[in-house]
């Protein structure tokens, strides 16, 4: 995978983030001290993103580093680790409709 490739991957991974946290780009330039013009250039792998810019994003959007870093879609264990971290802070009674939700959504596209 090219670096700009491998950036672009990163930036998608950033941008899905915030947009499940409901936070506009605006607001997590807010919170990093930055603008929001940094922000989308991050997210379009315009510009390179250091280690520690990568830590501060997983700390506000409550995830881990690697999450950021996936680009190998296919692999099953870390899309279900990662639908794991976005369900922890749910309720027992909640996660349990979602886990449903998905069942049926699987059996829907096995039908396919």
């Amino acid at each position: 995978m090219a670096i700009s490739s491998f950036r672009e991957a990163v930036g998608k991974a950033i941008a899905q983030q915030r947009r499940y946290r409901g936070m506009t780009q605006a607001q997590v330039g807010e919170k990093l001290g930055l603008e929001r013009e940094s922000i989308s250039n991050m997210e379009t792998g315009a510009t390179p993103l250091t280690l520690e810019r990568l830590e501060e994003l997983a700390e506000l959007f409550r995830c881990p580093v690697r999450w950021f870093l996936w680009c190998d879609e296919g692999n099953v264990r870390e899309q279900a680790e990662t639908i794991a971290n976005m369900i922890q802070s749910v309720q027992p009674k909640q996660r349990s409709a979602i886990l449903r939700a998905v069942a049926e959504f699987v059996r829907a596209l096995e039908q396919d």
